[in-house]
């Protein structure tokens, strides 16, 4: 009983609707910077989310969860735990309890908030050549499947090598439905190469495109992308690695851990500390919360006695 009313007690304490509402502020800014910086991949946006959500749990949670253990030092906490021995283990895991799981409820209000407008980011829908022709020259053709009533234009997406420097040029025979046309790319030392196609908006069915590289000029193994429009982001896009939530987590452990036995800002040191470790697998991981959970206990039922007036 003493274990659920300190975990209660403790998480209402973390978990005001101020603090609710700073946390969904943080995420909304969160998701306005995935949406406003320029970022064209999906796979990026994702990365950049999840570092920002991070510095925002290093920056915002953190500092919140470790200031509950060692605010209420100067009421009594310890005094009451010392004093009365049979409990005071089961009141000092409550308060870890408790203060953990206020500190991930706003991780997940900042999670929820920053996803719901990430998901609005703008990204290209590209579709992916098939390879129809390769030559001993470099010559390749491609066939995009384009939908029933596709306009244009579109942007064809290559991946070169430049070999010797200076400038080349790419040629593109680009054909669709009984239309076909010329285009004349200069190359320069780029890796990306975005190549405007034109829009052959009478036809319709499948769009072909042949490469012509020149001298200086080697295209990548990589397949061509065609860039048919945008579409949003969506939420699938935004999961956090586990790799994340597990760093996250440990970091907001490790601040509560060290809160109950340590000052304030070694509290936070240890929790800026958790964030930055390398990867763990789960059993290190749970060896790792197992023992930062002991170290919250003791330094609150024992370590504290000189809380003791």
């Amino acid at each position: 009983m003493g274990l659920l009313v300190a975990a209660v007690t403790f998480y209402l304490r973390l978990v005001t609707w101020r603090h609710l509402l700073a946390a969904a502020g943080t995420g909304l800014l969160i998701g306005g910077a995935v949406v406003s910086l320029p970022v064209s991949e999906p796979e990026l946006a994702a990365r950049l989310f999840s570092g920002l959500l991070a510095g925002a749990g290093a920056v915002f949670v953190l500092p919140l969860a470790a200031g509950v253990p060692t605010d209420d030092r100067r009421g009594g906490f310890e005094q009451l735990v010392l004093v009365r021995a049979v409990p005071s283990w089961s009141l000092a895991l409550g308060r870890c309890v408790g203060a953990i799981a206020g500190g991930a409820v706003l991780l997940f209000s900042i999670e929820l908030a920053a996803r719901f407008v990430a998901a609005q980011a703008p990204m290209p829908d590209e579709i992916v050549g098939t390879k129809m022709i390769e030559s001993a020259d470099g010559i390749t053709s491609w066939r995009f499947g384009l939908p029933e009533g596709t306009g244009g234009p579109f942007d064809l997406v290559v991946e070169t090598v430049m070999l010797y420097g200076g400038t080349s040029e790419l040629e593109l025979d680009v054909r669709r439905g009984g239309q076909e046309q010329t285009v004349v790319r200069k190359v320069r030392q780029q890796r990306r190469l975005a190549v405007p196609v034109p829009a052959l908006a009478a036809s319709r069915g499948d769009l072909f495109v042949t490469l012509r590289p020149g001298r200086e000029l080697v295209l990548a193994d990589v397949s061509p992308r065609l860039v048919v429009g945008t579409e949003a982001l969506g939420y699938g896009s935004l999961g956090l690695p586990m790799a994340t939530v597990r760093r996250l987590l440990l970091g907001l452990i490790t601040v509560v851990a060290a809160a109950c036995a340590f000052r304030f800002e070694t509290a936070c040191l240890a929790g800026l500390l958790a964030l930055v470790m390398p990867r763990q697998d789960g059993l290190v991981w749970s060896i790792s919360v197992a023992l930062l959970l002991l170290v919250g206990v003791l330094g609150t039922a024992l370590v504290r006695r000189q809380a003791l007036p």
